[in-house]
C-alpha cells in the first residue's frame, strides 16, 4: 500500500507541474522537470494552507487528487508519454529500494518527524522555535512531507519528500544523456549530466545521508545545467530567445526552490548575476 502512494504521489505531482508549466507557458513536456515543478508548488500550497488549516486526511487526500486529475485531463499533452511512463515508473521502482535499505536521517527523530506530525495535527504554525531548537530551521521538505498524512498509510511516508526530488532529478539526467541530438549539439553538457548522473547516485544512495542537505545539492546541480544551457545558447532568433526565457525561469525556480529547502542555500542566488 506504501508503495502504491509512493506512485501516486508522484503522479499527482507531475500533475501539478502541468498547472505550473501552464501559468509561465513553458514548452515542458518530461515528466522530471513537471515533477520538480510540481513539487515546488506544491510547498508553496502546504505552506499557505498550514496557516489556516491542519493537514489531516481529508485535506490531504483533496490535495492528491487535484494533481491526479489535472494530470488526467491534461495528459494528451504530453510528448512521447509512452517513454516518459516507462522512464517515471523504472526509476521509481528502483527508488523503493532507495526507501528500504536504509535508516532515516540522524535529525528525523530529533526534529523533522516531530515538525511534521505537528503540521498533521495543528494549523498555524508559528513560535514552534520554543519547543524545539530544531524547529527554528523549518524546511519546505517538512511542509511537502506533511502532506503525506494519508489514510491507511498514516505517518509511514514522512520521510520520502528527497525520494521524489532524486527521483524527477534522475529522470532529468537519463534524458539529457540519452538525447541524441543535444549529445551532436552540445557534447560538454551531455557529459556533465552523465557526471552528476553518476556523482547523485554513488553519493546520495543511501536515504540516512538525505536530510535537508542532499535535496538542495541536487537542485543546485540541475540549476547549473540550466545555467550552462542558457550562456551556450548566444542565438538572437524568436526561437532561441523564447528558450532563453524557459531557461532563466527554470534556474529561478530552482534556486528558490532549494532556498526554501535550506537557508544556507541562499548563497546560491548569486548565479543570477
Amino acid at each position: 500500500m506504501k508503495f502504491l502512494f509512493f506512485f501516486l504521489i508522484s503522479y499527482s505531482f507531475i500533475g501539478y507541474g502541468i498547472i505550473i508549466r501552464n501559468f509561465l507557458q513553458l514548452k515542458i513536456f518530461d515528466f522530471g522537470s513537471l515533477g520538480i515543478l510540481g513539487l515546488t508548488f506544491v510547498s508553496i500550497i502546504s505552506f499557505l494552507s498550514s496557516l489556516f488549516f491542519y493537514h489531516g486526511y481529508v485535506f490531504n487526500s483533496i490535495i492528491l487528487l487535484i494533481g491526479l486529475l489535472f494530470l488526467t485531463f491534461n495528459i494528451r499533452e504530453i510528448k512521447n508519454i509512452k517513454k516518459e511512463i516507462f522512464s517515471h515508473f523504472l526509476i521509481f521502482l528502483i527508488l523503493c529500494l532507495f526507501i528500504l535499505i536504509a535508516k532515516n536521517h540522524d535529525d528525523f527523530p530529533y526534529y523533522h518527524f516531530p515538525y511534521i506530525q505537528l503540521l498533521t495535527d495543528y494549523s498555524h504554525p508559528l513560535g514552534l522555535g520554543q519547543l524545539n531548537n530544531g524547529f527554528r530551521s523549518p524546511s519546505s521538505i517538512f511542509f511537502i512531507s506533511s502532506l503525506f498524512f494519508l489514510p491507511k498509510i498514516g505517518i509511514y511516508l514522512f520521510h520520502i519528500t528527497p525520494a521524489f526530488i532524486m527521483g524527477f532529478a534522475n529522470i532529468i539526467f537519463l534524458k539529457n544523456i540519452l538525447d541524441k541530438g543535444l549529445f551532436q549539439k552540445e557534447k560538454m553538457i551531455s557529459f556533465l549530466n552523465l557526471l552528476f548522473f553518476i556523482f547523485i547516485n554513488v553519493f546520495f544512495y543511501r536515504l540516512s545521508e538525505h536530510g535537508t542537505d542532499r535535496s538542495g545539492m541536487i537542485l543546485v546541480l540541475l540549476s547549473i545545467l540550466f545555467l550552462i544551457a542558457l550562456i551556450n545558447n548566444q542565438k538572437n532568433s524568436f526561437q532561441e530567445t523564447k528558450i532563453n526565457e524557459e531557461l532563466m525561469k527554470m534556474i529561478i525556480i530552482l534556486i528558490c526552490f532549494a532556498a526554501t529547502i535550506k537557508p544556507y542555500y541562499l548563497i546560491n542566488f548569486s548565479i543570477f548575476l
